[in-house]
């Protein structure tokens, strides 16, 4: 299981670059332009991304949620921070063991609600909450005319 599970982390992080590195790469000004969409603009659905992974990253390692740091306005930045989000999930498989990934835990979503999980259950939960956003972005990414979009599937 932990390689699968791995192997999904390293998936998103490289699903993320080639979503990221084509946007950098094309005319940005559309980032805050209004969509309808899950959220009203691609930015806005970046940081809806970056910041689901940062709470997913806190629960998994018994973290508070408050004084979670927003994104940055600045793009560049705002990336390199989202980068290492997405490494960080990475080096956290890599330390754990099968037994941890079996292992439930218990938190608390936004509203206060408790719940129980298991470990490899949250993992997969928030990998694949980015790949749905991805979708939502080469969606977005189409309406504003960019074309050249690369492939982002797993294999």
């Amino acid at each position: 299981m932990k390689e699968t599970i791995l192997n999904y982390t390293q998936y998103n992080l490289w699903a993320n670059f080639r979503i990221i590195e084509l946007i950098k790469n094309t005319d940005t000004t559309f980032l805050d332009k209004e969509v309808k969409s899950s959220f009203s603009s691609i930015r806005k659905t970046i940081e809806h991304m970056f910041m689901a992974e940062e709470v997913w990253y806190r629960r998994l390692n018994g973290e508070p949620l408050k004084n979670m740091q927003h994104a940055e306005k600045d793009f560049e930045l705002f990336i390199k921070q989202h980068a290492a989000r997405s490494q960080s999930f990475i080096d956290f498989v890599s330390s754990k063991d099968e037994e941890f990934l079996k292992t439930n835990s218990t938190y608390k979503d936004l509203k206060g609600n408790e719940h129980i999980n298991a470990n490899w259950q949250m993992i997969m939960h928030c990998m694949n909450h980015s790949t749905s956003h991805r979708g939502q972005l080469i969606t977005l990414l189409r309406t504003h005319g960019v074309t050249s979009i690369p492939a982002t599937d797993m294999i």
